[in-house]
């Protein structure tokens, strides 16, 4: 705005990850603080949920009028029927409840020990088996190797384009998610809205970011991850609720499919001019 005074600029702001001052280097976060203190010059902040651009207008002082939520979401599922099955599920049936975790896992971020404990709590129930699909470092090896898993399954990571293969045979979502830091309390993850938009519920821990996300139960429960047999415990009520996979994609549809969000963010866009 500065270099072009005369011509009609917008300055359009859009964070994903959170920032965190104390972590930033000396030089970012003098800009940074230069931007913060020129927030009224920006005319619209753009944020994947709605508990980041709380911290960010607490930082700021931004007008909340200027913000707007984007989600990082995506599409509904468009298979209907008869899913072709990805052959790294060839070893489940169709009597196993299948609990996935899809993604990376390892470090102090994750709550991966205290779940792999969980599933040990559920080793005599048979028809639940446990996926974790994505890669994974030494740490969890040692893990693995220190316990019998005999119905918690590892492959490897699959192309993402791939993953219709397998979302439609998954019955609980997991994420593993630990609020050791502003980005992981305030987390944003897009496996969320992917889960949901095949209709399968998911379980995590109560983080600041997902609270309010959690408004229906067809979406699945928050509990505490610290506590082993609370996560035993939401896995099996999930379990025993009826299937409502129908009705939990005809709420991400009305409510947290990208399209929709596209149309509102294109009116916030034409409001500028």
């Amino acid at each position: 705005k500065k270099i072009y005074p005369k011509k009609k600029i917008h300055t359009i702001y859009h964070q994903f990850e959170l920032i965190e001052q104390n972590k930033l280097t000396k030089l970012n976060k003098f800009f940074y603080s230069y931007a913060l203190r020129n927030i009224n010059k920006l005319d619209l902040a753009i944020f994947p949920e709605i508990n980041r651009l709380s911290y960010f207008i607490e930082e700021s002082g931004l007008e909340k009028h200027k913000s707007f939520i984007l989600p990082n979401t995506c599409e509904l599922s468009s298979i209907n029927t008869n899913p072709t099955k990805h052959n790294v599920l060839e070893q489940f049936s169709e009597e196993n409840f299948i609990v996935a975790h899809l993604g990376n896992v390892g470090g102090d971020q994750h709550y991966f020990k205290n779940f792999i404990n969980a599933t040990q709590k559920l080793i005599t129930k048979k028809d639940i088996v446990f996926l974790f699909l994505g890669r994974k470092n030494k740490k969890i090896d040692d893990i693995i190797n220190q316990k019998q898993l005999s119905n918690v399954h590892f492959i490897d990571a699959v192309p993402h384009n791939e993953l219709s293969q397998v979302y439609p045979f998954i019955d609980l979502g997991v994420i593993l998610y630990k609020g050791t830091g502003y980005n992981y309390e305030f987390c944003a993850p897009n496996k969320l809205y992917e889960f949901w938009s095949y209709g399968i519920p998911v379980i995590g821990h109560s983080l600041k970011g997902l609270n309010p996300l959690f408004d229906k139960p067809e979406k699945g429960l928050l509990t505490s991850f610290d506590n082993e047999a609370d996560i035993a415990n939401t896995i099996i009520e999930i379990k025993n609720r009826v299937n409502n996979k129908e009705e939990l994609k005809k709420i991400f549809e009305t409510e947290l499919s990208i399209s929709s969000y596209l149309v509102s963010f294109k009116k916030k866009l034409e409001e500028l001019n």
